[in-house]
């Protein structure tokens, strides 16, 4: 599963997607106090059998809609990353919530954020198993997206939620780990290898260089160069052609077991 599965969203269009445990109608009233919380400001403009649509103030609109069906793709991005459902959460989603929200203006992080904020309220009103934005390559547990929008102060979206990482066993002593998305905020996708046995510890480097990346967009990162989770560790940073998408680059890093200081 890649995020080339799903179609980029336009610069003023968006969509998001929720898994349900069981179906149930969105309650319009309960998803605008849930956004009230996270700082957006809903009303609604209509509300059917399956649905709800609402407006803010500068011009934005969502329409929040019950589809009597499971997510086509919700079984083959579960287990796909150290965020996303596991396949028994995808197998127990009889059906899934599409959020379209139009009308979204800024960059792609402050885009992304408002989309995420639309998503998480729609998360605390509903049996939610897991969430995606629609350009998105893992369903995230729909507990952790909804907690990591709630922590994270301002508009922009949340590192954790920004860029999706999955992760592939390469061979019977190795894994890595991939982002997806990393050019939608101008930069690079990285590609992380590590130990089987230290999976735990390069998921956590990759969630943190992620947002090292994102939230200092100056700080380069040339080939030769080294960085490490310890003061003493030394990885160097590598260029390989990027596993899904060959004409492109990725940052690689081969990472070696190490005793993380925490």
């Amino acid at each position: 599963m890649t995020s080339d599965d799903h179609p980029s969203d336009s610069d003023d269009l968006a969509v998001a997607f929720v898994l349900l445990k069981h179906s149930e109608k969105p309650d319009g009233k309960k998803i605008i106090k849930a956004a009230s919380a996270l700082g957006v400001d809903l009303h609604a403009t209509d509300s059917g059998d399956s649905g709800a649509s609402f407006s803010t103030p500068d011009g934005v609109t969502a329409q929040v809609m019950t589809m009597g069906f499971p997510h086509p793709d919700a079984q083959r991005t579960s287990s796909a990353g150290p965020t996303s459902i596991k396949p028994a959460e995808a197998r127990a989603a009889s059906d899934h919530i599409m959020i379209v929200v139009h009308g979204l203006t800024g960059s792609a992080r402050e885009r992304d954020g408002l989309l995420a904020k639309l998503t998480a309220a729609v998360i605390e009103t509903v049996p939610a198993v897991g969430a995606m934005l629609g350009h998105g390559a893992v369903f995230h547990k729909a507990r952790l997206f909804r907690d990591a929008v709630a922590e994270t102060p301002g508009d922009l979206i949340p590192p954790v939620l920004a860029v999706d990482v999955t992760m592939a066993r390469d061979s019977d002593t190795r894994l890595s780990f991939l982002t997806h998305g990393m050019a939608r905020h101008g930069r690079e996708d990285l590609y992380v290898t590590c130990p089987i046995s230290s999976g735990n510890d390069g998921a956590r480097f990759t969630l943190g260089l992620v947002r090292w990346m994102l939230t200092d967009p100056a700080k380069q990162f040339p080939t030769g160069d080294t960085i490490g989770r310890t003061p003493t560790e030394r990885v160097r940073v590598q260029r390989a052609p990027h596993p899904i998408r060959r004409d492109e680059v990725a940052m690689r890093l081969d990472l070696t077991p190490v005793e993380v200081q925490r």
